[in-house]
């Protein structure tokens, strides 16, 4: 001003901060309070919404894999509780479900394999009684006629009586011999057949009956009927592991048929999985290869090839379980 002077005022600086430090005291004591709140609120939805959910996921994943014999409790009466119960209702349903399609399965391959053991190729039979009266006609032919008589009252008897649905595997090779035998005799050296001897670890495996000797018998009536020479039949035996570890059991049936195509091949193949009631010969093949996945598991089967022979090349596959297994023959608690 006028008088050049200067008004100069002065105040304490804890009268002029000391309440906002108490403003910066209480906005991190609030923001502290703000962060634990919302990490108890995150830790309460995880364990009301999250965590359940993420139990029913797993849950519909396990039913996805094939596993049913589980439940999911939950304690509070709220929605998964709803969900819970009524997902293990519905595990218990599929449950039910499944075992009654599996026993309707089960009552429908018995059935069918109670059809086959009543069916006996008249074809077959009255062909037998021909060569068995051709082999006593003839000179020197009487031991032959013996054998063979013998042959066929082993054949009929194992055909025709009332025995359990699953045989020792030992059982179901010897018919299967006793039919290519006979067989060899009816078509009179036309055919040259190795069969080789089963291994004996496997003598005592249970498995279906008819499972092999109706295979041979595709053979002789498809690839061998109109061959008048050197016919080749191969019957072997293989020990292998698979990717499980489980120990599998092939049994190879091949022929020189030189009457399948390309296009007759590519039907049967398919009549496998998508059964062809027109394909003739697929009916029986069927009905093999759905009562050997039905007992040893869908891995297992039948697979139809062309053989190195030329001809049909039938291959079994049996997924047994391992020696120590409780369902093994071989375990203490079979």
């Amino acid at each position: 001003g006028a008088l050049n002077t200067v008004l100069a005022a002065y105040a304490k600086e804890d009268e002029v901060f000391g309440s906002l430090r108490t403003y910066r005291v209480f906005f991190w004591i609030m923001s502290a309070l703000s962060c634990l709140i919302i990490i108890l609120f995150s830790l309460w939805l995880y364990k009301i919404i999250h965590q359940p959910l993420k139990r029913l996921v797993n849950a519909f994943r396990k039913v996805e894999r094939g596993s049913l014999q589980f439940s999911l409790q939950h304690m509070n009466k709220d929605e998964f509780g709803y969900l819970y119960e009524k997902f293990n209702n519905m595990v218990g349903q599929l449950n039910i479900l499944i075992h009654e399609v599996y026993e309707q399965q089960l009552r429908t391959q018995r059935s069918e394999l109670k059809r086959l053991q009543s069916q006996i190729n008249p074809h077959f039979l009255y062909n037998s009684f021909f060569v068995l009266s051709r082999l006593i006609h003839s000179a020197g032919g009487e031991e032959k006629a013996s054998r063979f008589s013998e042959h066929l009252g082993q054949y009929f008897q194992f055909i025709t009586r009332d025995a359990p649905d699953d045989i020792r595997m030992e059982q179901e090779v010897k018919h299967a011999r006793v039919y290519t035998d006979i067989q060899s005799v009816c078509y009179d050296k036309r055919i040259a057949v190795s069969f080789e001897e089963l291994p004996a670890m496997f003598a005592d495996v249970l498995v279906p009956r008819l499972i092999l000797q109706p295979i041979i018998e595709n053979a002789f009536k498809h690839a061998f009927e109109n061959k008048l020479q050197d016919g080749r039949l191969v019957v072997r035996f293989a020990n292998e592991s698979g990717s499980d570890e489980r120990p599998w059991l092939t049994v190879i049936v091949e022929d020189n048929g030189d009457q399948l195509s390309d296009a007759e091949l590519d039907s049967l193949q398919r009549s496998l999985h998508n059964f062809n009631s027109f394909v003739e010969e697929s009916t029986g093949l069927y009905n093999i290869h759905k009562r050997i996945q039905l007992r040893f598991g869908a891995n297992s089967g039948l697979r139809l090839s062309r053989s190195a022979l030329g001809g049909l090349k039938a291959t079994l596959l049996l997924a047994l379980d391992p020696p120590n297994s409780p369902d093994s023959p071989d375990s203490p608690d079979a």
